[in-house]
């Protein structure tokens, strides 16, 4: 979730040479429960600078016995779709009170080391310190604008800790039943797809899209279900084909959203078995048939 404090440092021209803990100003008040509100399972929405919707996902959960919040986070959408970060956070009783530290690492090979400076009804925050030649600043994380089943967080930097410049900004939702309900349906519909192709059915495939349905892609763009049935009848030597569901949630009551990722074998000229794995993004909306693919979004996973 730290990424971007990377980002930071590049609008400054340098790269940070060290990455330290600040020092909280006052612990005695720290009970070490500050961040119960945050285990859960989260869906993640934020803008990027295009000011397109990028859709995360972060499992935040307890280990070791109950002390220790282990995070885990993924971006599903957008240019950086696939990365992925985790954080380990500690309650660390001593003399002068509890200190709540934070480990994160990524896998850009990133490294940050945070600690709680602030936690009231309205916020809570952590903070780290770094350096480069131009000097000392700081970096701040923010957990704010807490509704029942969701908050705000944000993250920027600063030299002094007063004038913060903040980089980025992400919308948490907590997951409910509606969703694994929503979850069950649209997988029934994706195993039939799965089913279909092991039978060499592929025209059939189209079905699952609705009439006016598009699908894009490198070198494809595909508007209408009879194209597309015609871009199905076109495989061949298909052995098998999973989809796997990453994330899936509603949209509105006849709209919803799912990040996945497909792997499909098949039969190479030679009879030997090839592997196509992509990242897909779909839009299905709810008809009188059932769950339909709208628009399917697709690009290859790096080998």
């Amino acid at each position: 979730m730290k990424k971007l404090f990377l980002g930071v440092v590049v609008l400054l021209g340098l790269p940070p040479y060290s990455n330290a803990q600040v020092n909280s100003s006052d612990t005695s008040t720290f009970t070490g429960h500050e961040l119960d509100f945050w285990v859960g399972e989260w869906d993640l929405t934020w803008q990027n600078k295009e000011g397109d919707i990028i859709y995360g996902k972060n499992t935040v959960g307890r280990s070791m016995d109950g002390h220790v919040i282990h995070e885990q986070f993924e971006q599903l959408s957008g240019d950086n779709a696939g990365y992925r970060g985790q954080s380990w956070t500690v309650a660390r009783r001593g003399p002068a009170g509890i200190r709540i530290q934070q480990t994160w690492t990524d896998n850009n090979g990133a490294y940050g080391l945070w600690e709680m400076t602030e936690a009231n009804a309205e916020r809570v925050a952590l903070e780290s310190e770094a350096e480069n030649p131009r000097g000392k600043y700081f970096q701040r994380m923010e957990f704010y604008d807490f509704q029942p089943h969701a908050f705000q967080w944000r993250t920027g930097w600063s030299v002094d800790r007063q004038h913060w410049n903040w980089s980025w900004q992400i919308q948490y939702t907590r997951q409910r039943k509606a969703n694994e309900k929503l979850s069950k349906k649209i997988l029934a519909v994706t195993r039939d797809m799965e089913q279909a192709f092991a039978k060499k059915d592929y025209a059939a495939i189209a079905r699952f899209y609705t009439k006016d349905a598009t699908m894009i892609g490198p070198r494809t763009t595909i508007t209408g279900r009879d194209s597309l049935q015609t871009y199905w009848a076109k495989f061949d030597g298909g052995k098998d084909w999973s989809l796997e569901n990453l994330m899936t949630r509603p949209l509105s009551d006849d709209y919803a959203l799912q990040v996945g990722i497909s792997r499909m074998t098949y039969y190479k000229a030679d009879q030997s078995i090839g592997e196509a794995a992509s990242k897909f993004s779909l839009v299905w909306r709810k008809t009188a048939d059932g769950w339909r693919i709208l628009h399917d979004f697709f690009f290859p996973l790096a080998e």
